[in-house]
């Protein structure tokens, strides 16, 4: 017998392993608690783990440096599509979503036949808790949160509001006499640019681009002089205006009903705070499953775009861009509440058996759109779009089940493959699912493995007539975006650039290892945090310039563009007319996903939703008589048929 070391001893190292094997068998075979965090409309460069420093991240970044960092990641265009394809592992072209987004008036939503990831994990024990946007339809209960699965639910049912005030203001696609906003002021129009040319600009007829302000207005636009109106149309001879104003009501629910105490609490803060209290108070004997969909960083009402606490913008005062200051803000409570709700997990002894999914629902939008400013650099276009830049997530998966984390995973990952792989992850049957379009990722992310995932399909658009789909290295698109050409762009910023001490690398990195979400992963994996650096830089995107002959556009149905993803991922080259081959058998491939896509679900506005028949409040309206309406309104509502939710009226 060694010396020093008595029977007795020996005996108590032999107790204590048997109690330490035992206590890892039992973490290995308890369900998982699973947090999955949706950031709204958050750039693929908007996260310090993909190379900027503008605007620090340092909880999301710390997720991302002690866990997977999904580098070939992909979501939907827009939010409705991925929030569906999130619950239901099926692409939107297979539940009637793929073309935009459900809007608060439509009296439609993801269909009640569908069952969704918190009704399966119901049956598996978990308690299900949302906080945050649902978007997913709210015409009458049963499209709402608390009739699909979830126990709770503290957030709103559209898909935007105020972040104070907690308001939805919704217009239709133009701008109305009573709309707050216009083109966007820091846009120069032609005539602007004339008159420095020495033009005279004169302006007769037609303005309709805002006039809420005078600064809105044609004469401080650059023209010189101006007769005719404002608005949209008039009467030929009376020259009035009758304009609709839109629809604008409180969108704030616990459960079922209307939370006014929410009212001028920050969403971020109203939204973490309820996070953190859910994990506070869980019976941790039992698995949570916390869907915690924030309204950060999209984009408020038009009146107020882009709202943050001043104290929290005034620490960005170094970036010049007044947009990018406030949205600068936004990203910082945002990643301030990834920070609280780590935490939170840490501080209830649950974070050690937890899997957190941080991703973006699409690309973000940039320069302006959606009056907006996110970053997609170097990638190309915006949200809405099936450019990289509108499809390419920025996303991290985290478990102490990660073998090796600390990772930059480059398997191909869709945002349908997250209700399997999650269920898996949780010990569910897969084989209850049915026909889905998800993927089972979770041994091949958790353990390194080959991705089975070999393609996807990006979106059919039939309204947009757009399509995309990639395969392999390649994709294949035309008409990836119905807004514009000027969206087919490069938009910035970089954030690389920035020269002041509180955005230099070293000290971003510090602030990574110092932050609240940092500490507490580092109780659990001590070591995951030294190669942060050489992580950072396998996670960015490098691409030459912008060259002078980069393909402009890919609008032809008939000659779609195909691009080489891995050596351009910026989408540079146009390479259709090189390998005619591999054009020929993705066309196919799209035409093999278009014959099992079902029509899209979208329908017209209905006028009884307006909120100012339930007390300006966003409710479930088709639970309810239909309220007394002006005859223009009541016309409109007998044209359509805003009563056949379910789609059995269709011809």
């Amino acid at each position: 017998m060694a010396s020093g070391v008595t029977p007795w001893l020996l005996g108590l190292i032999s107790l204590l392993a048997g109690y330490t094997a035992v206590a890892v068998a039992a973490a290995a075979n308890r369900q998982p608690h699973i947090i999955i965090i949706v950031a709204d409309d958050l750039g693929f460069n908007d996260v310090g783990f993909h190379g900027s420093t503008q605007i620090p991240t340092p909880n999301i970044d710390a997720l991302a440096y002690s866990g997977l960092i999904l580098n070939n990641y992909y979501v939907q265009p827009i939010c409705t599509p991925s929030r569906s394809a999130l619950m239901t592992g099926k692409h939107p072209i297979h539940t009637g979503l793929n073309h935009d987004v459900i809007y608060g008036p439509q009296p439609y939503g993801l269909p009640l036949g569908e069952q969704l990831l918190p009704q399966y994990l119901l049956r598996l024990g978990y308690t299900t808790r949302h906080v945050g946007k649902w978007h997913l339809g709210m015409a009458i209960q049963e499209l709402t949160p608390t009739y699909r699965g979830f126990i709770s639910h503290l957030g709103y049912w559209g898909g935007h509001q105020d972040y104070y005030d907690h308001t939805g203001f919704l217009a239709h696609t133009t701008i109305g006499g009573a709309h707050p906003y216009g083109v966007s002021l820091s846009e120069t129009l032609l005539p602007s640019h004339l008159g420095t040319l020495e033009y005279i600009n004169h302006h007769v007829g037609k303005w309709h681009l805002g006039f809420f302000r005078e600064a809105y207005t044609p004469t401080k636009r650059g023209f010189d002089s101006h007769f005719g109106y404002w608005s949209g149309r008039t009467d030929y001879f009376d020259h009035t205006a009758l304009e609709q104003p839109g629809y604008w009501g409180y969108d704030l629910r616990r459960n079922m009903s209307v939370a006014r105490d929410g009212y001028g609490q920050y969403s971020t803060d109203l939204f973490t705070n309820e996070a953190v209290t859910i994990i506070s108070q869980h019976n941790t004997s039992q698995p949570l499953f916390l869907y915690l969909a924030h309204l950060a960083v999209h984009s408020g009402n038009p009146y107020a775009p882009l709202q943050a606490p001043a104290d929290v913008v005034e620490k960005f005062s170094y970036i010049e861009d007044e947009n990018r200051r406030k949205f600068a803000g936004m990203l910082w409570k945002l990643d301030e509440s990834v920070g609280h709700v780590v935490t939170a997990l840490d501080q209830r002894g649950m974070l050690q058996d937890s899997i957190i999914l941080f991703t973006t629902d699409n690309g973000g939008p940039a320069a302006g759109f959606n009056q907006n400013a996110a970053s997609n650099w170097p990638l190309r276009g915006v949200k809405a779009s099936m450019w990289e830049g509108g499809v390419r997530g920025a996303g991290v998966l985290w478990s102490p089940a990660v073998a090796r984390p600390g990772r930059v995973a480059p398997q191909m990952v869709h945002i349908t493959d997250w209700l399997p792989t999650l269920l898996s992850a949780a010990g569910g049957d897969l084989s209850v699912l049915g026909s889905i379009d998800g993927i089972d990722m979770w041994e091949t992310l958790t353990q390194g493995l080959t991705s089975p995932r070999k393609e996807f399909l990006i979106n059919i658009d039939p309204v947009f007539n757009g399509a995309a789909v990639r395969i392999g290295d390649w994709k294949l698109m035309h008409k990836p975006q119905a807004y514009g050409h000027h969206w087919d762009g490069w938009f910035g910023p970089s954030g690389r650039n920035q020269t002041v001490p509180q955005a230099q690398l070293e000290v971003i990195l510090q602030q990574v290892l110092h932050s609240p979400a940092a500490v507490a992963i580092k109780k659990i994996l001590p070591h995951v945090f030294d190669n942060v650096k050489s992580l950072r830089l396998k996670a960015e995107v490098h691409c030459l310039p912008v060259p002078v002959n980069a393909t402009q556009a890919c609008n032809s149905v008939a000659s779609p563009c195909l691009f080489h993803i891995p050596s351009d991922p910026c989408e540079y080259r146009d390479l259709s007319h090189d390998r005619p081959e591999v054009v020929s058998y993705l066309k196919s491939r799209l035409q093999y996903y278009n014959k099992s896509a079902v029509p899209p679900r979208n329908k017209p506005w209905d006028p009884a939703a307006n909120p100012k028949y339930w007390g300006y409040a966003w409710t479930n309206w088709k639970d309810y008589p239909v309220p007394p309406m002006s005859q223009g309104e009541t016309i409109r509502y007998e044209e359509n048929l805003f009563d056949d939710i379910y789609g059995d009226k269709r011809q």
